[in-house]
């Protein structure tokens, strides 16, 4: 059975069934290897009106987990193994991304450097942006994972103009908890989805 087969008569979400057989639709595979006996799918619809974004998970069996904004959910994919830190971190960022409230903005960054701030006109508002830039700077570093299985991986990520750390704790069997933390509030960030 092929993904949208699988993913259109199993979900308990009404659009995503409808709209994923949709010639608008765009399924791109995102590579986990942790994940045996899964595909991560990340679910991208063009209709007329705004677009809409899921990530699923599709199990070989034919199971559906529909991921986005339910972190919870994520416990659901069985048959994780995780055998080094670079599974670790791929494993922590996807499961990041693909269980984040899409309703919200939302970017990963992998340094100071990925933090698009608003254009700047005005000396306060130029005073702004530099602050942030600053503050950021001082904060975020690159993905990083430490210990040897269970794996501690450290993340970090803007949401709605907030600066969050992820502080993710990876088993070898896939178990992962998750800690955030909002460490700068109201970045003068573009509103984006």
């Amino acid at each position: 059975m092929t993904d949208i087969a699988t993913i259109s008569t199993t979900t308990d979400e009404p659009m995503l069934a409808s709209v994923v057989t949709d010639a608008r639709t765009r399924l791109r595979p995102v590579p986990v290897a942790a994940l045996r006996g899964w595909r991560l799918l990340d679910v991208v619809w063009r209709g007329a009106s705004h677009p809409a974004r899921w990530f699923v998970a599709v199990a070989d069996d034919g199971r559906v987990v529909v991921l986005s904004g339910h972190p919870e959910r994520w416990a659901q994919i069985d048959g994780t193994r995780v055998g080094s830190a670079d599974e670790a971190l791929e494993l922590a960022t996807a499961r990041a991304d693909a269980t984040r409230d899409m309703a919200k903005g939302w970017r990963l960054l992998t340094s100071a450097d990925d933090l698009r701030l608003r254009p700047a006109t005005g000396a306060d508002a130029r005073r702004r942006v530099d602050e942030a830039k600053e503050q950021v700077r001082a904060l975020v570093e690159p993905p990083r994972v430490s210990g040897e299985g269970p794996w501690q991986v450290r993340l970090w990520s803007v949401t709605d103009g907030d600066l969050v750390l992820h502080e993710v704790a990876v088993a070898p069997d896939g178990a992962v908890t998750e800690r955030t933390g909002v460490e700068l509030a109201g970045l003068p960030v573009p509103i984006a989805r």
